[in-house]
């Protein structure tokens, strides 16, 4: 089975629509959805408003059928650096991923949806996952399958058949205060 790869830059990344951003004022108009920091080269920053959850959507181009015969998802990938930077005297300032999800085309139903529970207990990942591919750690026949460290590699169960294109969507809390979220690239792994 070839293993095919499909990766594309963080500045494809598709904001939420919602108060969950941060705004600009300009000229005494709240502009909404318009605090992105900025793009510098393939990547994205976003500030994400305090005490708000967002989702975050990653498009994949995606070869569905490859010498005829339909690819399966085997790995997706999301490096990013989700802001965590402890300031004098509280509240710190954390940005943590608490969901991940993949949809195949216009199926409203995920293909793969987890929810963060690690090896240590916490029920997120937080921090600079942007600067190489981290995968899970090694499993136990006792690991709980959605068991994951600090990773930015997931691999998907069952190994489904794409018919129409993958779409990663990432949501991202910020705790205490506005925190900044930078999307690095993100891909996807597949075989035949």
């Amino acid at each position: 089975m070839p293993l095919h790869a499909i990766w594309v830059p963080g500045s494809v990344t598709i904001p939420p629509t919602s108060y969950s951003l941060n705004y600009v004022n300009v000229g005494g108009a709240n502009i909404h959805y318009s605090e992105i920091i900025g793009v510098r080269g393939t990547t994205a920053r976003y500030r994400l408003r305090g005490e708000h959850s967002a989702a975050f959507h990653i498009p994949i181009p995606t070869p569905v059928i490859l010498n005829d015969v339909r690819l399966r998802l085997v790995r997706i990938f999301v490096l990013m650096n989700l802001e965590k930077q402890a300031v004098a005297g509280p509240p710190n300032r954390v940005a943590r991923m608490e969901r991940i999800q993949v949809y195949d085309g216009p199926n409203t139903t995920p293909i793969f949806d987890a929810r963060p529970v690690n090896h240590l207990g916490t029920s997120y990942i937080e921090g600079d996952l942007s600067r190489s591919i981290i995968y899970e750690t090694p499993r136990t026949p006792t690991t709980p399958v959605n068991s994951w460290p600090q990773q930015n590699t997931w691999p998907i169960p069952n190994r489904p058949e794409i018919f129409f294109g993958l779409s990663i969507a990432v949501v991202i809390k910020a705790y205490n205060a506005d925190c900044d979220v930078t999307f690095v690239t993100a891909g996807a792994d597949f075989v035949s």
